[in-house]
């Protein structure tokens, strides 16, 4: 076995439930001949040669503990030829053998490049850093058939979301009037929206891929919704759960052009947009975007035009997250069930579950399936592997 292996460990982008099992799983495989660093927070403190050394008392501390909270996280991406030097100049001076990266597909994607530039020529003899990376996201979306069918924080954040929306189906045939829109975390899949929707049975369940496949638009997704909210109240049921995919803005064939060419056009005309009044930054862009864009940007409410425009997160994504989809779902559906009907009564209420479901304390799959993890990253830092 492997003596005097130097690993630091870090943790890339959004928390999912059982990441200190990970810590755990690689300081225990590594043993007493070993040692593991912790990275501070996340890529930069990588960076900043931000380390300390993880002990045993630590390990006991933390594990089954949900949250990021003991080394931190961060969204940083390594990308510019001074970062990577940077990275080098860390793990010269701290002597390191291996990197373990646990992060979700940016942060793949980021330690992969990182494994091949320390693949050698860092150290004093000539050899490299091995990098292994640890696939994290609650969002499911990290899969490869039957090796990787789920990723670590789904399950709990799936037992947790469905929970809450239980307890809102129940409160719904309590009160007997409110129609609850529910929009839930993971980004651009719609996994967990799914899972949730398996567990709950809720009314109404939108799923982002199939309204792409069957390029559904925005108006023949709200009459979708506002015929079922008809079809209840016709019944005596005036109530009802909607489940929203966080990323469904993206997949509606006409939102999605007209996304892409927003990000086109603020890319290219940034400096003038920074400079631009914000009481006239929309006119601004919208005179900038071809004819049935320009018109779908000019019907939206102001509040999802707000969140449009505003800044993409370090990796270049739109912050789907920060768009209300469901409150315009909500005002469109209530137009549209008026036009139906108008003796419908509809009434409702908005909700968006993300952070609550993050950073619970694992299920026990998530505690037991990230421990082994952990044991899995170690063993192949002891086998000389980098790249996996």
């Amino acid at each position: 076995v492997a003596q005097g292996k130097r690993v630091a460990v870090l943790f890339s982008g959004g928390p999912a439930s059982g990441g200190h099992n990970v810590v755990c799983g690689i300081k225990r495989v590594l043993g007493k001949g070993n040692t593991l660093f912790g990275v501070k927070p996340g890529p930069k403190g990588l960076l900043q040669g931000n380390l300390f050394e993880i002990t045993d008392a630590d390990v006991d501390s933390i594990i089954n503990t949900g949250g990021f909270d003991f080394l931190g996280t961060d969204r940083t991406k390594i990308k510019t030829d001074e970062q990577f030097q940077q990275v080098k100049d860390t793990c010269v001076k701290h002597n390191l053998d291996a990197i373990v990266i646990i992060g979700g597909d940016d942060s793949n994607t980021n330690a992969a490049v990182l494994a091949e530039f320390l693949f050698k020529g860092i150290k004093a003899d000539g050899s490299g850093v091995q990098v292994i990376g640890v696939p994290k996201t609650i969002d499911g979306d990290l899969q490869i058939g039957d090796l990787l069918p789920i990723s670590f924080g789904f399950d709990t954040a799936t037992k947790i979301y469905s929970e809450m929306v239980g307890n809102i189906l129940q409160d719904t045939k309590s009160s007997l009037k409110y129609w609850h829109f529910v929009k839930l975390m993971g980004r651009s899949a719609s996994h967990v929206t799914i899972e949730v929707a398996l567990q709950t049975k809720a009314a109404v369940t939108l799923i982002s891929e199939e309204i792409a496949a069957q390029r559904q638009s925005l108006a023949a997704i709200v009459d979708q919704i506002a015929q079922v909210v008809v079809a209840r109240a016709r019944k005596g049921i005036t109530h009802g759960v909607v489940l929203v995919p966080e990323g469904l803005i993206e997949f509606i064939p006409e939102m999605n052009a007209l996304i892409a060419e927003l990000n086109d056009t603020l890319a290219h005309n940034a400096a003038e947009f920074a400079e631009e009044p914000a009481d006239t930054r929309a006119d601004y862009i919208q005179q900038k975007l071809s004819g049935d864009n320009a018109r779908l940007f000019a019907s939206l409410p102001s509040y999802v035009v707000q969140m449009l425009l505003a800044d993409r997160d370090s990796h270049g994504n739109l912050q789907v997250s920060l768009i209300p989809t469901e409150k315009l779902l909500v005002d469109m559906v209530h137009a549209r069930v008026k036009e139906i009907d108008v003796k419908i009564p509809f009434s409702a209420h908005c909700h968006f579950l993300g952070y609550e479901g993050r950073c619970g304390a694992p299920t026990l799959f998530d505690a037991a399936y990230t421990y082994n993890l952990g044991l899995t990253a170690g063993s192949l830092i002891l086998d000389g592997r980098t790249g996996y």
